[in-house]
């Protein structure tokens, strides 16, 4: 469906995303934000039978240009992914004149779902010998150009869906270089601040003795992020040569 045709669409009542609908808080919003957004996501207009996908009383907020077909197939595999539908959302507005023959819908599916998802625990202990566990992650999103490239992010905010969303944009980023590269976005809940370096040393050792098994120069190449640096890099690469 394209822009024409949507508004003819909308015009005769069908339910599509008005103009005034709210767009969903970006990486690093404060829980009072995030949970207002999700009230709003729940306030929107839902995607019907008649856009490409049935899904009920689910919800979704969308750029209201955006070709609703493609996004229709986004939001009904990753209804609870707000950042992730975002950044779909933006992007395939801003294309919209590539899709309008249909011509690269192939290629477009496979630009939005990742080749792989990792998810993981990393219990790690605290200097008082608590054991204390965190979620870690990495998506592997696009391997076309070469092996996976692009950061790590420690952050109580860190999510699958803003990990998705960040991989899916590293994608375009990483083309324009004219590298070999493909995209992927990786980190954890975690939160450095106010850690020991023992903390963050047991927490990053414990973090790649998971993630070595799916990284390696020709496979995947983390990078920092926010809430890695210099030292977390050196734990982990550390930790990464001891294993390899």
């Amino acid at each position: 469906m394209n822009v024409k045709s949507l508004h003819s669409h909308r015009a005769h009542g069908a339910p599509l995303v008005g103009s005034g609908a709210p767009v969903p808080a970006r990486v690093g919003a404060s829980p009072l934000r995030q949970r207002a957004h999700l009230r709003s996501v729940r306030r929107a207009v839902s995607l019907g039978p008649e856009d490409g996908c049935d899904i009920m009383s689910q919800r979704v907020v969308l750029c209201p240009e955006a070709p609703i077909k493609e996004l229709a197939r986004v939001f009904e595999k990753d209804a609870m992914e707000p950042e992730f539908i975002q950044a779909v959302s933006e992007t395939l507005t801003s294309i919209e004149p590539l899709l309008a023959d249909g011509a690269h819908t192939d290629t477009l599916q496979r630009l939005l779902e990742p080749e792989r998802v990792l998810i993981f625990r990393v219990p790690w202990t605290d200097d008082q010998g608590i054991l204390q566990v965190n979620r870690g992650y990495r998506v592997q999103m696009n391997s076309a150009l070469g092996p996976y490239k692009g950061g790590l992010r420690f952050h109580p905010s860190v999510n699958l869906s803003i990990l998705k969303f960040l991989a899916f944009e590293q994608t375009f980023k990483n083309a324009l270089t004219g590298l070999q590269l493909g995209a992927g976005k990786g980190g954890s809940d975690f939160d450095p601040k106010n850690k020991s370096d023992g903390e963050v040393m047991r927490f990053c050792q414990s973090f790649m003795t998971e993630l070595h098994k799916h990284i390696g120069p020709e496979i995947d190449v983390p990078a920092g992020d926010i809430g890695v640096g210099g030292r977390e890099i050196g734990y982990m690469y550390g930790q990464y040569k001891r294993l390899v």
